[in-house]
């Protein structure tokens, strides 16, 4: 039996109708202080949801405060980036 898949503009997202799906952190994209540099260059904000020794976890943000994606890095200059500034 075979299944047809809709092409991707089809295709329904959890995120289009207010679901969010846990991501398993190892498989959440991580960010680089130049992407959080890049996001504001574009007027958007960022926010540190989570900062540890270890690790941080960023919301990505649009222009008008919408999150719009969560990042996670455990990249050194990333966590002293963010826990110096918190927010972008």
């Amino acid at each position: 039996m075979w299944v047809r898949i809709p092409p991707p503009e089809l295709r329904i997202q959890a995120r289009d109708i207010g679901i969010q799906l846990p991501i398993p952190s190892l498989m959440r994209p991580t960010v680089t202080v130049e992407d959080l540099e890049r996001w504001e260059d574009n007027g958007a904000v960022w926010r540190a949801l989570e900062v540890s020794d270890e690790f941080v976890v960023v919301e990505l943000c649009s222009c008008s405060g919408e999150a719009v994606d969560t990042l996670r890095s455990d990249a050194p200059e990333v966590i002293v980036y963010v826990r110096g500034r918190r927010s972008g």
